[in-house]
């Protein structure tokens, strides 16, 4: 059962953010906002589950981060 909620739920994601492309004025911003969810799941688990970032995850999520606040300052 829980599969099967997570499967809908996911395309249900999928089926937004083809949406959100096609009247988006820039495909990249709704691809942002959604590969961004990494970032937010790599914060969240390093802080409620006590997991450790490492040297290079958190190179990587920095650099995911940078990337964004690029993206969005682009006009």
């Amino acid at each position: 059962l829980l599969l099967v909620l997570v499967g809908i739920m996911g395309s249900v994601v999928y089926l937004f953010l083809y949406k959100s492309i096609s009247i988006s004025p820039n495909p990249a911003y709704p691809v942002a906002i959604v590969s961004s969810s990494v970032v937010i799941v790599t914060l969240i688990s390093s802080f409620v589950l006590g997991t450790s970032l490492g040297l290079v995850n958190f190179f990587g999520v920095l650099i995911a981060v940078i990337g964004i606040m690029i993206l969005s300052l682009s006009d």
